[in-house]
């Protein structure tokens, strides 16, 4: 499917303000994300919750809050097809496990503007889609991969 059919698609259905996604199949250890924009601060909202009885353990590594390699992000303006260059830095973090107590959550927070820097302009200027994803890694050694997009409208007249 072309990018602009899938943008349009996005745009036609999304209300007023942001649209969040969680695209994937089914996974085994029962654990759901949901990826909110928090409008003012342009922080990602992230949140990982085990929805199973029984304490699941985590690497800290695969937790898109931990370093910034750890969640894949990209921003386009649907109508030009161009992606905003994002700034990339490597960091270490440590290698050790996150236990998510049963029918527990874990929230943390992903710095967009720290990330792109010319995102709270161009915000101004057009409306954009996020592309997001990342891959929970588990102590037996499994992986699974969560991943959708939100739409970042622009301020229109008469939004609050």
């Amino acid at each position: 499917m072309p990018f602009y059919l899938l943008s349009l698609i996005l745009f036609l259905l999304a209300p007023a303000k942001t649209v969040t996604r969680e695209l994937g199949r089914p996974d085994t250890h029962h654990v759901s994300a949901v990826v909110t924009l928090r409008n003012e601060s342009g922080n990602l909202k992230v949140t990982i919750t085990n929805n199973s009885p029984s304490a699941l353990s985590l690497r800290a590594t695969s937790l898109p809050w931990t370093h910034p390699g750890a969640m894949l992000l990209i921003i386009a303006e649907p109508s030009t097809q161009t992606q905003l260059e994002q700034d990339v830095v490597i960091s270490d973090t440590a290698m050790s496990l996150i236990i998510v107590p049963g029918r527990g959550n874990l929230t943390g927070a992903v710095n967009l503007n720290a990330r792109f820097p010319c995102l709270r302009d161009m915000t101004k200027k057009v409306d954009l889609v996020l592309f997001w994803a990342f891959r929970l890694e588990f102590a037996d050694g499994s992986s699974e991969v969560k991943s959708g997009t939100i739409l970042l409208r622009r301020p229109r007249s008469g939004d609050s």
